[in-house]
């Protein structure tokens, strides 16, 4: 029995070691790519040189908002009542390429009006573990969700939801609004990746371009000092950084 047990410990320890080695070599081809769409767009990488000469005609980002526009809050009341409250939402959604009606009311949900931008009345929506943004459009009284704070371009026909979602994901989304018609396309980064920034390219066609700059952290072996077994942390001299276009 002595031996059966030497054995598997042996195992053991080969398989540390492999996962070891794999959480240390840091390999910059290997990059999966995730897209969902109904909307054609191009995705490019381009060099740093590229980058720097693109980013000097950008425009300028709309600034986040979180705090309450209780004017804003009085008018649309006024010209959509009961659609959006602050517990309850009463109406068109877009979800899933679908519009769909809903009636939904939640105690826990804290819904407030903090913006508008050209036809899109701005809604942040704070609950358990969630915290998105409502937008409803006025044209079609339908709400698109978005889970970072919105860039709206294009006078209110191109949305851009850039950031962190729900359970770590990285999402660079865009939807497209015209005639009444919605369209999307969804793209994933990996896990591994990091968003260290995005720029909204000047463009005079329909589509928005959009530089964007991600980064992967290696890791290093560090002592610790807390108990048994080995610990890691972000190693930022050892990165895989890669720039994207969009358009």
């Amino acid at each position: 029995m002595k031996y059966i047990t030497f054995f598997f410990l042996l195992i053991n320890i080969n398989l540390y070691s492999q996962e070891d080695d794999l959480l240390l070599k840091l390999d910059c081809n290997n990059f999966s790519q995730n897209i969902n769409a109904n909307k054609r767009m191009n995705i490019n990488f381009i060099d740093e040189e590229s980058y720097n000469y693109l980013i000097r005609d950008t425009l300028s980002k709309q600034i986040k908002v979180t705090a309450e526009n209780i004017l804003l809050t009085k008018i649309f009341d006024q010209k959509f009542p009961k659609k959006v409250t602050k517990h309850c939402i009463n109406a068109k959604i877009y979800e899933n390429d679908s519009v769909r009606k809903i009636s939904y009311c939640d105690e826990k949900n804290n819904i407030k009006l903090i913006d508008k931008k050209f036809n899109f009345y701005i809604f942040k929506l704070e609950a358990f573990e969630i915290n998105n943004y409502l937008l409803f459009n006025t044209d079609n009284e339908t709400i698109i969700f978005t889970s970072n704070f919105p860039q709206i371009l294009k006078d209110g026909k191109v949305i851009l939801d850039f950031g962190y979602e729900y359970q770590g994901g990285k999402i660079l989304n865009f939807y497209f609004l015209e005639n009444k018609k919605i369209e999307y396309f969804e793209y994933r980064i990996p896990l591994q990746y990091q968003i260290r920034d995005f720029k909204i390219l000047k463009s005079r066609h329909d589509n928005p371009r959009i530089v964007v700059d991600i980064i992967r952290y290696g890791y290093k072996e560090v002592s610790n000092k807390q108990g048994f077994g080995k610990k890691y942390v972000y190693d930022s001299e050892k990165t895989c950084r890669k720039l994207l276009m969009l358009n």
